[in-house]
């Protein structure tokens, strides 16, 4: 390993606080190093410059120790559930609107008549629900989180391609979207669903960010 990444690791070992796993950490940040070093030779920069690139990326080594600090070691699963939560609910209150559309209901077509005239509204809150919620992550639990913010998103992403799927090979009839389903809103639709898990890591890396700097 290059000196001054050793260098650079050891000074983040000295103050990681005692309740993180420094074995863990310092892997992960010099495997972290490694392969945004190897992305930027294979874009043309030398090994040294790139390094120095990257450690400059990270910030100084005592401040990207105190973004283990904020708070208790990164929950995994616990996240991924609350996530999960967030986004039942959302499903949960569109098919409570499906189901009273389909029942008859005053209530349910006035709200889903409001839905279709600002669908593209709702379509970007709903994105940045994803990218704060990263940034609350990242905010939170610093680089823990943007190590692992893949595997907290993959579970509460499930649904949004479940039922894009559904919709797209007919599963679900087609008439009961008519009023949503033109084909730019379509593909407005699968763009933003396969970016979700993207601002979710974007929204992170900024959240992590701001706990370094703050």
């Amino acid at each position: 390993m290059n000196a001054d990444v050793q260098g650079y690791l050891a000074e983040v070992q000295r103050h990681l606080p005692k309740h993180v796993n420094h074995g863990e950490v310092i892997t992960e940040l010099g495997a972290h190093v490694h392969e945004a070093v190897l992305e930027l030779q294979q874009e043309g920069m030398d090994s040294a410059a790139a390094v120095t690139t990257v450690l400059r990326q990270m910030g100084a080594p005592r401040k990207l120790a105190r973004a283990y600090s904020s708070g208790r070691p990164l929950s995994t699963a616990g996240w991924s559930a609350a996530l999960l939560l967030v986004n039942g609910l959302c499903f949960a209150a569109g098919a409570g609107l499906l189901m009273g559309l389909q029942a008859g209901a005053a209530t349910a077509a006035y709200g889903f008549h409001v839905l279709a005239a600002g669908k593209e509204w709702v379509l970007l809150i709903y994105a940045l629900v994803w990218l704060l919620s990263g940034y609350m992550l990242g905010r939170k639990h610093g680089v823990q989180a943007e190590k692992r913010i893949r595997s907290v998103i993959t579970l509460p992403l499930l649904p949004n391609y479940l039922f894009m799927l559904l919709v797209l090979f007919h599963i679900l009839p087609g008439h009961w979207f008519e009023s949503l389903l033109s084909l730019p809103f379509v593909l407005l639709c699968i763009g933003a669903t396969l970016m979700f898990g993207r601002l979710a890591r974007l929204g992170c890396k900024w959240g992590t960010y701001a706990a370094l700097n703050g």
